[in-house]
């Protein structure tokens, strides 16, 4: 039985039938892909004095592998970086162009580690603080819990980080003023479900 099986497989082989495969080489072709890890989400607005809607639907992230395509979807297009820009590199800075207004701006920055480093949530709204309060009452499960500092921009001076969804639970305001980098504190570190923004 032994002498047929070798016979087949020597026939089989010679024939050009069944080859032995080749052990793939893990340095070449099909690498993983860069992990995305620059998202956008968007805020809502609200009027002064109103209270920001408690009920939303699920954060929908749009998440990116380089902080410039993130910045470039989170502003529409009007702020194009470098492609190996970082996020201490970025300015809200208005267009060049007298003509061309705005339709979302970037308001912050959240950050996953302290000292504003690691992976980026940047938040984006129709409106600036100085149109009404922005509140984001829920993140997503990738970004719940996760906060450890924030930068602000357009106005938007105070950053109240909530402990639970829809503003409750406990508080810390991390107000360092405007685009510079604050760290959440050891109160609420990793501890943020909810976020408003008011001038």
């Amino acid at each position: 039985m032994k002498e047929m099986l070798a016979g087949l497989a020597l026939v089989l082989g010679g024939c050009g039938g069944l080859e032995v495969a080749e052990e793939p080489n893990p340095n070449i072709g099909d690498a993983a892909p860069a992990q995305e890890q620059y998202c956008v989400v968007e805020a809502v607005a609200v009027e002064p004095g109103e209270e920001p809607p408690s009920e939303l639907p699920p954060a929908k992230l749009d998440c990116f592998v380089s902080f410039a395509e993130a910045i470039t979807f989170a502003t529409n297009g009007l702020v194009q970086l470098p492609p190996d820009a970082t996020p201490d590199e970025f300015t809200p800075e208005p267009p060049s162009a007298p003509d061309v207004t705005p339709t979302q701006h970037v308001i912050a920055i959240e950050y996953e580690h302290r000292g504003c480093r690691g992976r980026t949530l940047i938040i984006t709204s129709r409106t600036t603080c100085a149109q009404g309060d922005i509140g984001r009452p829920s993140l997503s499960p990738a970004w719940n819990d996760v906060i450890s500092s924030a930068r602000t921009y357009e106005g938007c001076r105070n950053s109240y980080h909530y402990e639970h969804v829809n503003y409750r639970g406990a508080v810390v305001n991390a107000n360092c003023g405007t685009s510079a980098c604050c760290n959440i504190g050891d109160a609420m570190n990793d501890r943020t479900s909810s976020i408003r923004w008011t001038r």
